[in-house]
């Protein structure tokens, strides 16, 4: 008995001890606003170090649903700190309503370009997809764009054709899915086994079959399901849905990463009114578990995924209409909580992304809303290592771009058979296939200085208590 009582109080106590440092680690979300917009529509957002100063600025779109009259890209340039100013000579549009908007390296020179769809939920007169040519200082002109007509809801810019450049997947907002191959500057449309009819709203680029190739993941509006097309890497589709047990009504946005550590590819989704919803995959593309843990109600829309406290799995942002922001920390086995950490719960939030933006190794959150502006919270816990922080600044030339939206990896893995690092890449987009390896951010090296005291504190408890029951034993 005194052996088992010995063991059992060392387990317990390292246990408590672990997950107070995981606690104490976290800390909270401080607002640090200042110098973005505090009203205007705006959709979705993208960050990356567009002016090529080594911190993550933030690119927004308008959206025009609330009655605010707010049209145009907009971008905010960070100091490094956190702090926020507008570029108002970037050359950017000051018209129109935009789905969404994304940043990656389209012409091959190192620096984040832009592309941006016209949409017409608000009724824009405008239409088709925006590219701009970036200077490498946060200067753009506009170029080559894929198309001129139709509305578009999201973009996604990954490598589908194993050509070591971005290409483009399409969210139609009445002709399904679209994909342009990037050629150096000319765009060719590559959309045969792709759905041509009925909204699209949401996808993700990843490699959901284990093959090597990028598949697509993506949501119809009109019919309300999940859809998964499997890429051949040469441009060309197949449609390969399965059965997928998913809530039915809308999905919007997608992620796709190894959420279980498994190695395979898993997804999640947003839902207009079921919450989120995660997939298991067994890297065949047509057997998905549904998992647990997520929220079952309320309107998601934009998602973005990383290491937010510190411990090796990747969680989940989500912009929540009428609910604000929310995180929920992934603990790498299928487990999903809510981290209580001080973000807005109310608001009507459309846009969300994560990202260092402070430079102090963790990961931040910013927001953008229909009718209040924009907002940015600073983490005060631990260093991460994950998540798609940002779209990086160059990229590296090797195996295809390094792994999601740039910063960190977050949607990265493996491209022509290679694993990508995460790393600084350039990347811009879905870049990479999962298998990721720790997603978008910085690579953390240190815990917070509290979590530090908890552990060598932890660790003499644990000795000290040990020694008791040994003592126990030897009397």
């Amino acid at each position: 008995m005194s052996n088992v009582l010995v063991k059992l109080s060392i387990t317990m106590l390292t246990i408590i001890a672990i997950t107070m440092l995981a606690i104490t680690a976290m800390g909270a979300f401080t607002e640090a606003s200042g110098g973005l917009p505090d009203e205007g529509d705006y959709n979705y957002v993208d960050l990356g170090d567009v002016d090529g100063d080594g911190d993550l600025d933030l690119v927004i779109c308008a959206g025009g649903y609330s009655g605010v009259d707010t049209y145009g890209i907009y971008l905010y340039l960070n100091d490094g700190s956190g702090a926020w100013s507008e570029a108002s000579s970037s050359g950017l549009p000051t018209d129109g309503n935009y789905g969404s908007v994304v940043l990656g390296d389209l012409d091959g020179d190192g620096d984040l370009d832009l592309a941006a769809g016209h949409e017409d939920w608000a009724g824009s007169a405008s239409a088709g997809i925006l590219v701009y040519e970036n200077d490498g200082s946060g200067s753009f002109t506009s170029t080559t764009s894929p198309v001129s007509e139709g509305h578009y809801a999201e973009l996604v810019l990954a490598d589908v054709d194993g050509d070591k450049d971005l290409d483009m997947v399409a969210c139609h907002q009445s002709d399904g899915l679209q994909c342009f191959l990037n050629g150096g500057g000319e765009w060719s449309e590559s959309s045969e086994g792709l759905a041509t009819r009925d909204e699209f709203t949401g996808a993700a680029v990843g490699d959901l079959t284990g093959d090597g190739n990028a598949d697509i993941l993506a949501g119809d509006y009109a019919s309300r399901g999940i859809h998964i097309y499997e890429g051949d890497g040469y441009g060309g589709w197949t449609d390969i849905t399965g059965d997928i047990d998913y809530a039915g009504g809308t999905y919007y946005d997608y992620e796709i990463a190894d959420f279980d550590d498994d190695g395979n590819a898993d997804f999640i989704c947003g839902n207009k009114g079921d919450g989120m919803e995660v997939f298991y995959g067994d890297n065949t593309g047509d057997s998905w578990t549904k998992g647990t843990g997520l929220p079952t109600n309320g309107e998601y829309y934009q998602l973005d995924i990383g290491d937010v406290d510190g411990d090796g799995d990747i969680d989940v942002l989500g912009a929540k209409n009428g609910g604000g922001l929310h995180i929920y920390l992934n603990d790498g086995s299928s487990g999903w909580t809510e981290g209580d950490l001080g973000l807005p719960d109310g608001g009507t939030y459309y846009g969300a992304a994560l990202g260092d933006i402070d430079d102090d190794g963790d990961l931040d959150a910013l927001g953008a809303t229909w009718g209040t502006g924009a907002t940015c919270w600073i983490n005060d816990g631990a260093s991460s290592d994950g998540g798609d922080g940002g779209d990086g600044g160059t990229t590296d030339g090797g195996d295809g771009q390094d792994g999601g939206d740039g910063q960190d990896g977050g949607d990265g893995g493996t491209t022509d058979g290679g694993t990508t690092d995460g790393g600084d890449g350039q990347d811009g987009g879905d870049g990479g296939m999962p298998p990721q390896d720790g997603g978008d951010g910085e690579d953390g090296e240190e815990s917070s200085f509290a979590g530090i005291i908890f552990i060598v504190l932890g660790g003499v408890a644990v000795a000290t208590l040990g020694t008791i029951y040994f003592g126990r034993k030897r009397l």
